[in-house]
């Protein structure tokens, strides 16, 4: 922890560690993008210091201490407030937490013979931080919403909506009884940027992508809770949130699979299911569906656990492998998703069966009916392979998260027993790899490194930015330059291995 002046922050894509008023109050969270409106926001408020903290380190003591002064009780005024209870020595309470001080407060106190109490500090900033907040989060909407606009190269969403309205049209018009789920329309592949990866990005697209991707976890996350309180589901948020992250995958994919491969962000439904559709969409495009299919795409994604409103929470939030019975309460989620969503005539019908068949498994083994892979939609069997995806790497009550190399490595095994369809995870590997973008690996020269791109004819031989040397004591690299390992056939990948333990990383860090 050290007190840092305002004027000396520096735009972040994601903070290494919380920034605090000196007065105990919270104003940016470790993982936070710190944009550069920022400091003008502080500054006005007259906050001309700050105190800055380690990523993870406890800043529970400097609240206490924020929050709190010992004063003498001939200091005190009527204007103190007693700040932690007071207690006689055999364990009474004489004064509770937050009482005025007043002369029966003294007298009270003196009778036992204590001098000294803890009071609240007087803080000046606490209407200013009420005020703070509203304007942070407006600087973040104005943030994001300028990250949208400049992210919609080629008018993509002018594509997004006609192609979507022609494929809503062909689908009401077919008549053959077949799905409809094959790639139809200009595929959203030939819209991908593909950036030199030489090209450094700024710091400032990486922060705006990491506000984009928030702010569709906040949305998500006051969806599910509207929903749990008995609301009703309103799909212009889900196809908003869509748009967004679509428009994300045609910018820069790369940034958007790191994301996804982040620790950061909790596992959480809201988690789970925007990872869900990042990984989704990324299939559905190296697959060759146009703009609009992979829009439905993502649309079933978010949607695809929204029957999990219903499944009594000591069953979701049980710390034990779930028994057999939990298993069939969960099951029914599909079905109870289907019934909150059959009303909205704006969502299209693809949505209904990604939500109810995207736990369906080509081997039979899926629930709710145990389809054979000829009866399960395309767009659920994409849905369904990210899912798992996105579960396997996040962690559980009962079990850690697994690394997304070792994810990857299961698909892979599952398709060989029918349970998942190949084309979905080869394309997976397509815009992924064998070994994830963003995740860490060490090479055959004694660096350790961050996959940073994927090579769509190798899948084990994505492209790496080594940074740091592992032989001997761990040290970071100055020249960091990235290896195609498919052209370098004298450096290979020894392993996947975790972050935590690596120093001084960040979440965009090698991006």
């Amino acid at each position: 922890m050290k007190r840092v002046p305002t004027s000396l922050l520096s735009p972040s894509p994601a903070l290494p560690g919380a920034i605090f008023h000196i007065s105990g109050k919270r104003l940016f969270q470790e993982g936070e993008p710190f944009h550069p409106e920022y400091v003008q926001l502080l500054m006005g408020l007259e906050v001309t210091s700050v105190m800055v903290f380690e990523s993870s380190e406890n800043a529970d003591a400097f609240i206490r201490e924020a929050a709190f002064e010992s004063l003498p009780l001939d200091k005190m005024k009527a204007s103190h407030q007693i700040g932690l209870p007071v207690y006689t020595e055999d364990g009474r309470l004489l004064v509770q937490q937050g009482t005025w001080f007043n002369s029966l407060v003294r007298r009270t106190l003196e009778k036992y013979n204590i001098h000294e109490v803890m009071v609240l500090r007087e803080d000046s900033f606490a209407q200013d931080y009420k005020k703070f907040l509203e304007e942070k989060r407006a600087i973040a909407q104005k943030v994001r919403a300028r990250a949208i606009g400049r992210l919609s190269i080629k008018n993509v969403k002018e594509l997004l909506r006609k192609d979507l309205d022609l494929v809503r049209e062909a689908q009401r018009e077919s008549a053959s009884g077949t799905f409809g789920d094959e790639p139809a329309g200009e595929p959203l592949s030939r819209l991908i940027d593909t950036r030199p990866h030489e090209t450094p990005r700024q710091e400032l697209e990486k922060a705006e992508y990491v506000e984009t991707f928030r702010f569709a976890l906040e949305r998500m996350t006051e969806f599910y809770d509207k929903l749990r309180a008995g609301g009703e589901a309103d799909s212009k948020d889900i196809e908003d949130i869509s748009n967004d992250v679509v428009v994300m995958l045609v910018k820069d994919k790369d940034l958007l699979l790191n994301l996804v491969n982040s620790k950061v962000f909790g596992a959480d439904l809201a988690v789970h299911v925007v990872k869900t559709a990042i990984v989704a969409i990324n299939v559905a495009a190296a697959l060759g569906y146009s703009s609009a299919q992979v829009m439905e795409i993502c649309i079933g994604a978010l949607l695809s656990d929204i029957g999990m409103v219903k499944v009594p929470k000591d069953v979701l939030e049980k710390h034990d492998k779930l028994s057999n019975d939990d298993r069939k309460v969960v099951s029914v989620h599909p079905t109870e998703g289907v019934k909150l969503l059959k009303n909205i005539s704006s969502l299209p019908k693809s949505v209904l069966f990604s939500v109810y068949q995207a736990h369906e498994r080509c081997d039979g083994s899926g629930y709710p009916l145990g389809h054979s892979p000829d009866k399960i939609h395309m767009f659920a069997k994409i849905i369904g392979a990210a899912d798992t995806y996105s579960a396997m790497t996040s962690p559980r009550p009962y079990r850690g998260a697994k690394l997304p190399y070792e994810a990857v490595e299961e698909l892979v095994r599952l398709v060989s027993m029918k349970r998942f369809d190949n084309k979905v995870v080869r394309a997976m590997l397509i815009y992924f790899s064998l070994f994830p973008v963003g995740s860490w690996v060490e090479l055959s020269t004694g660096f350790i490194g961050r996959v940073v791109a994927a090579d769509p004819k190798n899948f084990a031989r994505p492209m790496v930015l080594p940074i740091f040397k592992s032989r001997g004591k761990l040290q970071k690299l100055q020249n960091q330059q990235i290896v195609e390992l498919s052209k370098r056939s004298d450096i290979s990948i020894l392993k996947a291995i975790d972050s935590v333990g690596l120093p001084e990383i960040e979440l965009m860090t090698g991006f």
